[in-house]
């Protein structure tokens, strides 16, 4: 039996590690370090070493219309008739899926705009580097279990002397700090006698619009983190943060839904479950079984992101390379092949490389980012 190893990006959160898929002739079975990647230096954290277990469990290997077995044309065909309807995406996707399905929910469906389940409300400079050097780091929001290396990050420059201070729920970062408060104006003093301070906040945390000005106001660096592997990227592709506004809104007649990685996102949708299940027309595209697909009116299988080529965007900005390790099963769909086929042959890309010269020319933020496994930075407006 031979192993193939990929040098790819993890798909959990949004700190971007580098990691090897190990693969066979059956597929995806391991992961191994990639020690060459800058961001997270060959260390995983126990997501990310789960990665082939998050591919491999509950696959969907077949379309269903109502709970029915279908064909992948028939399915298709159902998804062509949601005319006008909320699409919604996974900000798990790579750029150039999000990229694609945009296009053809704006220029086919006729949908206004392509949402994501996130609240994003806020905008970051600062990079891991720039924790890493930090004299004071002022952590709003628990992200020590979330983005794991970056906590990691956090408590290395701590134990090199920089003063760490928490404000938010009680958490695992609160028990790490020098210094914990219900606000984060009670650290003012500290963050501006410092050199290199950074303000670290979560991405659609109801804390990060005022850590935001709290940084700005005193002169910091400031790191939103994403809980997602793309949530920067489908920020920077103009996907519009809706989780909110999902939640205090009637139930859409159709929806469209392009998911991802149920194994991290399935709490999201359990707690959606009391909308979603109001959908009239709900038609889901997905690589794996959830509460998601369980009520779906139409699913669509996809491939994994392991299965197809692409790139993510981490909450630095940096453009990461994703590799196909594996295949996917005859008869299952890569998310370009998907958007080929529900616009009809309208939105089509030979490859993803064609897709990112086209986001290239087209999205100033990515203007002059070339993918790569460590990854350039975005330039943001």
């Amino acid at each position: 039996m031979q192993l193939k190893y990929t040098a790819t990006t993890c798909p959990f959160c949004g700190t971007g590690c580098g990691l090897n898929l190990i693969a066979t002739d059956a597929g995806v079975s391991g992961v191994a370090p990639y020690h060459r990647s800058t961001v997270n230096r060959g260390k995983l954290c126990t997501r990310g070493l789960h990665t082939a277990k998050a591919i491999a469990d509950f696959r969907i290997e077949k379309a269903s219309i109502k709970g029915a077995e279908a064909t992948l044309d028939a399915a298709i065909a159902e998804a062509q008739k949601l005319s006008g309807a909320e699409v919604y995406v996974s900000s798990r996707l790579t750029n150039e899926a999000i990229y694609a399905v945009k296009r053809m929910a704006t220029e086919v469906l006729g949908a206004k705009e392509v949402k994501t389940f996130t609240d994003v409300n806020a905008k970051s400079d600062a990079k891991l580097a720039d924790i890493a050097a930090a004299d004071v780091i002022v952590v709003v929001d628990d992200c020590m279990k979330k983005l794991p290396v970056v906590g990691g990050t956090i408590l290395r420059a701590q134990d090199n002397g920089a003063k760490v201070l928490y404000a938010g729920p009680a958490g695992y970062s609160s028990v790490q700090a020098d210094q914990t408060a219900d606000t984060a104006d009670a650290f003012a003093e500290a963050v501006k006698g410092a050199k290199a301070a950074v303000v670290v906040a979560m991405a659609g945390s109801p804390l990060a619009a005022d850590a935001e000005k709290f940084a700005a106001a005193n002169k910091a660096k400031f790191a939103l983190l994403f809980e997602t592997n793309n949530g920067k990227g489908a920020a920077l592709l103009g996907c519009v943060p809706s989780l909110s506004a999902f939640k205090a809104a009637a139930a859409p007649k159709a929806m469209l839904i392009f998911a991802e990685s149920p194994e991290v996102d399935a709490e999201l949708y359990l707690d959606l479950l009391p909308i979603l299940e109001k959908v009239e027309n709900l038609v889901v595209v997905a690589s794996n079984a959830s509460v998601l697909t369980d009520i779906a009116t139409v699913v669509i299988p996809m491939a994994s992101f392991a299965q197809y080529s692409g790139t993510f965007t981490n909450w630095e900005g940096r453009v990461q390379i994703v590799r196909a390790a594996a295949a996917p099963a005859e008869g299952i769909p890569t998310p370009y092949e998907i958007v080929k086929l529900i616009s009809g042959g309208k939105i089509a890309f030979e490859n993803a490389e064609a897709i990112y010269a086209e986001i290239k020319a087209k999205v100033k933020a990515f203007a002059a980012a070339e993918p790569a496994v460590d990854g350039p930075y975005v330039k943001e407006a």
